[in-house]
This record gives C-alpha cells, sequence and structure tokens, in this order.
C-alpha cells in the first residue's frame, strides 16, 4: 500500500512540474508574440502541443502567430481545436474574427456571424456576472 502511494505522489510531482513548464513556455510565446517574433513563438506553442494537445491556450496561440505568418489554413484549425476545447472563451471567436478579416475567402458569412454572436453572447454574460458595483451605467 505504501509503494502505491509513493507512486502516486511521484505522478502528481511530474504533473505539477509539467504545468509549471507549460505555464513557464506559455509566458514565453506572450513575451514573443509582443515582440513581433512569431515563427518562434508558433514553435513554442507547437511544441507545449506536443506535451500538453488540450491546452486551450497554446491552440489560441498557434492560431495567432500562423495568421501573421500569413499560414490561415493552420490559424484555422487552430481555432477550430481550440473551440473544440472550451467554447466558452472569448479568445479562439475573437480569433475567428480576425482571421475573417484577413482571409474572408477562408470562413463562411456564417461562421462570421456565428463568431460574433457567441462572443456577444458571452461578453453579455460576464458583464451581467459582475456585482452591479462593478457595471459602468
Amino acid at each position: 500500500m505504501n509503494i502505491f502511494i509513493i507512486f502516486l505522489y511521484l505522478i502528481n510531482m511530474a504533473t505539477s512540474v509539467d504545468s509549471k513548464e507549460i505555464k513557464l513556455q506559455l509566458k514565453q510565446a506572450r513575451e514573443l508574440i509582443n515582440r513581433k517574433d512569431h515563427a518562434a513563438a508558433l514553435k513554442l506553442c507547437e511544441n507545449i502541443i506536443v506535451q500538453d494537445k488540450k491546452n486551450y491556450m497554446a491552440w489560441v496561440m498557434i492560431a495567432a502567430c500562423a495568421q501573421e505568418l500569413k499560414q490561415f489554413n493552420q490559424a484555422q484549425c487552430a481555432l477550430f481545436k481550440a473551440l473544440e476545447l472550451d467554447e466558452n472563451q472569448t479568445f479562439a471567436y475573437q480569433g475567428m474574427i480576425s482571421l475573417y478579416e484577413k482571409c474572408p475567402a477562408l470562413l463562411t458569412e456564417e461562421d462570421l456571424i456565428s463568431s460574433y454572436r457567441k462572443l456577444c453572447m458571452l461578453t453579455r454574460a460576464y458583464v451581467f456576472s459582475l456585482p452591479k458595483a462593478n457595471v459602468l451605467y
């Protein structure tokens, strides 16, 4: 029984180290994006996906970098993957709208309208969840 507990502890420690490493890599990717080094940021985010295929922010950053590098198909695939992982976050919808503006042939107007609609619903839900003192009238 003690060996099993130690095994679980070691697995937990390895997972938390990986999580910390991924957070650090995401922060580095954001800094690279801010410095307009989209190729390096894209490579770093792809490396994160190898470690954690369900990392929403890595997929969103891949889309942003790919879009800036004019790799529009990769950006679209990354955004659809991000939406598949979490459809209640705004970043992927903002990315879809931005992608449509840069490459209208890639997405349909229905995709655009759907993205705007979902973004409005999420923003509205957030605003109405705030305490009344924080809402500006």
